[in-house]
C-alpha cells in the first residue's frame, strides 16, 4: 500500500470516529473540523510511526487528537483574553464624537468617492502615513499625496462647507 492509499484508508475508516471524539469535546462543535485538519496534517506527516492495525491507528490518531485538542483551547483562550484587553484599550482610548460632528463626517464622506474615502480614513482615522495608506491601496506615495491634498481642498471649499 502506497503511503497516499494508507493515508487515504485512515481517514475514510478512521476518520468519522476522530472527527466525532473533537466535536463531542470541541464548542462550538464547528470547530471541530479545524482540529481534525490538523490531526490529518500530522497524520500526513507521521504516517511512518502510524501503527498499521486500525485500531491501534485508532487509538493512536485519538492521542493526537488530544494534544490538538488541548492547543486549539490554550490557543483559544489566548484569543479571549487578547480580545478582552483590546475591549479595555478601545473603552479607555475610544470616544464617540458627538451626533452633529459624526453627521457631518459622515456628510463630507459621502460627498467624496469610495477610494477616497478609504485613503482619508486609513490616514486619519487609522493614523497611517499618507504613503502607507498609498502602498494599502496600491498607489504610489506621490499619487497618494496628490489625492489627498485634491479632496482636502475640494472639502474646504465653501460650496463643501
Amino acid at each position: 500500500m502506497t503511503p497516499q492509499e494508507r493515508f487515504e484508508h485512515l481517514a475514510g475508516t478512521i476518520g468519522a470516529d476522530v472527527l466525532a471524539y473533537l466535536a463531542r469535546r470541541v464548542t462550538p462543535r464547528e470547530d471541530a473540523a479545524d482540529v481534525y485538519q490538523q490531526v490529518l496534517t500530522i497524520t500526513w506527516r507521521k504516517l511512518r510511526v502510524v501503527p498499521t492495525d486500525d485500531r491501534e491507528a485508532l487509538a493512536w490518531m485519538l492521542g493526537v487528537a488530544r494534544r490538538c485538542l488541548a492547543n486549539h483551547r490554550r490557543a483559544g483562550t489566548r484569543r479571549m483574553a487578547l480580545a478582552e484587553r483590546l475591549r479595555t484599550e478601545l473603552a479607555v482610548s475610544y470616544t464617540e464624537p458627538d451626533a452633529a460632528t459624526a453627521q457631518r463626517a459622515d456628510e463630507l464622506l459621502r460627498s467624496v468617492s469610495d477610494e477616497d474615502r478609504e485613503l482619508l480614513t486609513l490616514v486619519h482615522w487609522e493614523g497611517l502615513t499618507i504613503a502607507e495608506a498609498g502602498a494599502v491601496l496600491g498607489v504610489s506615495p506621490s499619487a497618494a499625496r496628490k489625492r489627498v491634498e485634491r479632496v482636502r481642498r475640494a472639502l474646504l471649499t465653501p460650496a463643501a462647507v
